[in-house]
């Protein structure tokens, strides 16, 4: 983990958070690549709706998005088949705790978290997040998209501080799950003629659960 490629936003303030640019190494990267290949590979039917799982406003979902969830995917021993569970490994460096500890008051319960789970969201044209907030303590996103980027918007947006996050690939950004967020839409730049041309966010809750 390189220092220059963390910025802390808001430090001091009431709503700070970070976020990491070339999170995954190049190797990494091409085998996260692999396996989002795959899971867009897979036909419509089979992808779930982001609707079941997601914050809703009078039972109906904030979010229009295709979503994977590696929990249901994968058995607890399969996890060492996704490339995307392995690398999850990196959030348990003492660096990046020491940093997200610097970061902001909450970061210090950021170490004892113990329970995480994982879903992959992709976007295409029209789809969004309206504001809305997690239930785990914290939230780490990991953006991915591929080169030239075929689309505008997709942003974070945390409206209560008004600070805006780009979406830019391979950029991992942390924050308290509390924090109320929302994504801009996306809108085709030009409509790409190959699938996966979108927006894929690797999304992983990490919370703390008390075992005897």
């Amino acid at each position: 983990m390189n220092q220059k490629d963390i910025t802390i936003v808001d430090k001091g303030k009431i709503f700070p958070f970070l976020y990491i640019d070339n999170w995954y190494t190049p190797e990494e990267e091409r085998l996260i690549w692999k396996e989002l290949d795959f899971y867009t590979s897979r036909p419509q039917a089979e992808r779930a709706e982001g609707t079941a799982f997601t914050a809703k406003k009078d039972g109906v979902p904030l979010s229009h998005a295709y979503r994977f969830y590696l929990e249901y995917i994968y058995t607890p021993k399969g996890f060492v088949y996704s490339h995307i569970k392995q690398a999850e490994k990196k959030f348990t460096n003492p660096d990046l705790h020491k940093v997200i500890e610097d970061a902001m008051p909450q970061g210090a319960v950021y170490r004892g978290t113990n329970s995480g789970s994982t879903f992959i969201s992709y976007y295409e044209e029209g789809d969004y997040y309206k504001p809305h907030f997690d239930n785990g303590q914290f939230t780490n996103l990991i953006w991915f998209y591929r080169k030239p980027k075929c689309y505008s918007g997709g942003e974070l947006r945390f409206p209560d501080s008004d600070q805006t996050v780009d979406a830019l690939h391979n950029r991992c950004l942390i924050f308290p799950g509390y924090y109320w967020h929302t994504v801009a839409p996306l809108k085709w730049i030009k409509k790409p003629k190959k699938p996966g041309q979108g927006r894929y966010t690797i999304t992983t809750f990490f919370s703390t659960v008390w075992r005897d």
